[in-house]
């Protein structure tokens, strides 16, 4: 797994990958479209899924994952398993029983990535926080996977709690500012307050 960032969704549903920058100009031409936000999300906030190297029967893994001393190594052969015949769910969970065990990378990006595809912006934003503090990610990665959420929840909220989303998305801008949905949200918010000087 390799991680971002393209969270998710379908968030790259199969790779979602913080990446920065990646594809910004085509964000740029449907900022204000919900669905390719949340594609944008998926393909620039949580990275992309790393293959495996490890050739080996899924009875192999299971059998490893029981031992204590192959525990992780057999884990992550199952996340890639299940990933490999379209089990998102069990991706999930075995991803999650490595992480519980050690804040080790994979594990952590698999899980952002999950929560990101399935729109779980806040539980996404913080299992970045845990694998910020883990140091599981580096500083610049966690900077713009938290600029991406905090877009896609200012998103979310942008008709039922516009002082909020305004908010959220200020601190995205702040984040991320070559982040165009968050700016462009930013700028929407404040046209419909009345602030057209701050909003351009």
């Amino acid at each position: 797994y390799s991680v971002c960032t393209s969270f998710p969704p379908p968030c790259a549903a199969s790779s979602v990958s913080f990446s920065t920058g990646r594809k910004m100009n085509d964000v740029a031409n449907h900022a204000t479209n919900r669905q390719h936000m949340m594609s944008t999300i998926r393909n620039h906030t949580i990275v992309g899924s790393a293959s495996a190297n490890i050739a080996k029967p899924e009875s192999a893994f299971t059998e490893m994952a029981g031992r204590h001393s192959t525990r992780l190594l057999g884990l992550r052969g199952l996340h890639v398993e299940a990933r490999r015949r379209g089990d998102a769910e069990g991706a999930y969970r075995y991803a999650q029983e490595a992480h519980r065990v050690a804040p080790l990378p994979w594990a952590g990006e698999a899980i952002v990535t999950h929560q990101a595809v399935n729109s779980q912006w806040r539980d996404a934003l913080a299992t970045v926080e845990s694998n910020a503090k883990a140091k599981a990610i580096d500083g610049a990665t966690a900077n713009r996977q938290r600029a991406v959420l905090e877009t896609a929840i200012a998103l979310d909220n942008e008709f039922v709690d516009a002082d909020g989303a305004l908010k959220g998305v200020r601190s995205a801008v702040k984040r991320a500012p070559d982040l165009v949905p968050a700016v462009a949200l930013a700028a929407r918010l404040l046209s419909r307050r009345g602030d057209y000087r701050a909003a351009s």
